[in-house]
């Protein structure tokens, strides 16, 4: 060994040292390991016990037996993650091994047992325990042993576990499918990981040391990472809170249906009468798990022109920048796939005197092939725009029905679960009036969207001209509907002096609009087949002001006041109103003998004025106003909350 100097010397000793303490390190980690074992025996030997009462037939709770092999998956997840740990500290002594044995120079094999040097212990086990081939032959006995673990483990465990879900109710058990199934996964891809991995997850880490060393330890603002963690989760339990406001379809299509069947207006589809919370559950499972889980998906597909959209931090949909938007649509994957999951377990759900696989169960099971299906097309028509960056008539035109067709399947799935009669002409009817009312709604908020896109606009006589940022190349059928509807619009920088932020521009109140515009067709198409029908969807089938539908549907076409046009609408609405007014009038003698009268006539109320309160809506504002309404309120919701909470700790208001 060559003479060190005193520094050298130094750091070899303190090489030592290391290494000494990671040994340690490595003796502790080997008991841990016995006593884990001896631990997770016990556990499997009263799991075992609990299985052999149940087949006796003991009674037991089935919240006991659900969360009994809870115990065995902490002492595995806690095994596991000591592991990962300890393939971190392998690598580790074997770098310091090598460093080690280059500072002491030319290093000799042993004199016991040719070709072993010195400072190689952590390097021999390696090779032994190692399930990869790499740097050397892998032992077939280590193989062996670590697959017979791996099969031990999944028969006794996972036997005990599944006769445990055979003896519960069958929420119970997709619970425990999704608990159990999900942590039994995670162990194991992160088991293969560390082990057939563990070079790259010690490089990574090695990588995020380095950085963490080039910053000081005072305490620092939320941010990177964690600030996109939070904002990822925000997404993930709620990806569309703005969109939530369809539910109302729903809502509207299951409360018609019941006025329908209640008054006896057409034969029920079902014997039994649905119950409020199984309506309630079926909303949330069609609103809240199937749509949006379809939201997830056009956002993953979506994914790099929702970043560049000029509200992009508004919008709020999947967070992510380039270093973490694979980490975003994994997570999102996961997440949309745990929702239609769970659409299962409210399906499984028991409604008393209902079946146990009951009508509403039959339409909720159906409302995910016909919501996908749809999106499948949407997206596949969505697909050619974005590739060409430019609308077609054709292209545009299919997508204006995919989209119109997403409030009537709304509606309808809400009248077939409440058994509202389908094979009916009125039915029909009100779902072609439904896709009228989707072209309006769906196409006005386009026309606020394109706007965000404006940069700039010019007086031009009694009209304006706009540029729009090139951003909105990747939507094109924003562009085509802006310039079809009556909005000149160019692709082009802005015009210096005449600079907008197109968030806030009310483009409703500022453009002549070409006649018909879409939102126009889709109000007349509305108003017209709601005056057939709305009788029978109430339940009064006398009422059929038909005349007053064409009056009011040409109304709402009128060239009046075209800057808006917001005059045709409130007229279409009155006469709509009036219409039915005055035929409720002409037969109420035979409307008044109802018991659902009051419902009866708020229903027709809200069919007459619904199209025109939405025009003035989004008349009324700008897409910032559009985008921001649902969050305002959730976040004022969650402050209510706080203050609530303060207050009954006792605690200052902020």
């Amino acid at each position: 060994m060559p003479e060190a100097t005193a520094p050298e010397g130094k750091y070899l000793e303190s090489l030592l040292v290391d290494y000494q303490q990671g040994r340690d390190e490595e003796r502790h980690f080997s008991i841990l390991q016995g006593t884990v074992l001896t631990l997770c025996l016990g556990a499997l030997s009263l799991l075992g016990a609990l299985v052999n009462e149940v087949a006796k037939g003991t009674k037991i709770a089935s919240a006991v037996l659900v969360t009994a092999p809870l115990p065995v998956i902490a002492i595995l997840a806690f095994l596991q993650a000591a592991g990962t740990m300890a393939v971190m500290r392998s690598f580790y002594l074997r770098a310091l091994e090598r460093e080690i044995r280059q500072r002491l120079g030319a290093v000799k094999d042993l004199a016991a047992y040719k070709g072993l040097k010195p400072f190689t212990y952590i390097e021999l086990l390696n090779t032994y325990n190692s399930l990869s081939a790499r740097g050397g032959r892998t032992s077939s006995f280590q193989q062996v042993m670590a697959v017979m673990v791996f099969v031990i483990l999944c028969l006794v465990f996972g036997g005990l576990t599944i006769f445990l879900g055979l003896n519960v109710p069958l929420p119970w058990r997709l619970v425990m499918l999704l608990v159990y199934g999900a942590a039994a996964i995670a162990i194991f891809s992160e088991t293969i990981r560390s082990n057939l991995g563990g070079r790259k997850i010690f490089k990574r880490y090695v990588e995020a040391t380095a950085s963490r060393l080039a910053k000081d330890l005072y305490p620092t603002e939320i941010g990177g990472k964690r600030a996109h963690l939070g904002r990822l989760g925000t997404y993930l339990a709620l990806p569309r809170p703005d969109d939530l406001a369809k539910a109302i379809y729903v809502v509207m299509g299951a409360f018609f249906g019941w006025l329908a069947v209640s008054s006896n207006a057409g034969p029920p589809a079902r014997a039994y009468g649905p119950s409020l919370p199984e309506i309630a559950m079926f909303v949330v499972g069609v609103e809240l798990l199937v749509y949006q889980s379809r939201y997830q998906w056009n956002d993953i597909r979506g994914v790099y022109e929702d970043r560049s959209a000029p509200l992009a931090k508004a919008r709020r949909r999947l967070a992510g920048d380039e270093s973490t938007i694979n980490t975003s649509v994994k997570y999102s994957l996961i997440i949309m796939l745990v929702r239609l999951y769970l659409v299962l377990w409210i399906i499984s759900l028991h409604w008393s005197p209902a079946p146990r696989f009951s009508f509403s169960d039959q339409i909720l099971l159906i409302s995910i092939p016909a919501i996908y299906i749809l999106a499948v097309l949407y997206e596949w028509v969505r697909a050619r725009m974005r590739r060409s960056e430019e609308s077609g008539t054709r292209d545009f035109r299919w997508l204006l029905l995919l989209v119109s067709l997403g409030y009537p399947l709304r509606f309808g799935l809400g009248w077939a679960a409440v058994g509202g009669p389908i094979l009916s002409t009125n039915f029909v009817l009100a779902v072609i009036a439904f896709a009228g009312l989707g072209l309006g709604v769906v196409t006005l908020t386009w026309v606020l969207e394109g706007a965000s896109y404006i940069t700039s606009a010019v007086v031009d006589g009694p009209d304006r001209r706009y540029t729009a940022a090139d951003a909105i190349r990747r939507k094109p059928h924003l562009l085509k509907l802006l310039e079809v509807s009556g909005a000149r619009t160019r692709v082009q920088e802005p015009l210096a002096g005449h600079e907008v932020d197109g968030a806030d521009l009310k483009l409703l109140q500022e453009v002549r609009w070409s006649m018909p515009s879409a939102w126009r067709l889709g109000a007349a198409l509305w108003v017209l087949c709601i005056s057939v029908a709305a009788g029978s969807l109430v339940g009064l089938p006398p009422l059929v002001p038909w005349q007053w539908g064409l009056i009011a549907a040409a109304a709402v076409l009128l060239p009046l006041h075209q800057r808006g046009g917001i005059l045709p609408f409130l007229i279409s609405g009155v006469v709509l109103l009036s219409g039915f007014s005055l035929t409720i009038a002409s037969h109420w003698s035979g409307v008044a003998e109802g018991d659902l009268l009051l419902y009866q006539l708020l229903a027709v109320a809200v069919l007459c004025l619904i199209q025109p309160v939405f025009y003035l809506f989004f008349y009324a504002s700008s897409y910032r106003d559009t985008r921001d309404g649902a969050y305002r309120l959730t976040e004022g919701i969650g402050k209510q909350a706080a203050e609530a909470g303060r207050w009954f700790i006792g605690a200052r208001s902020t």
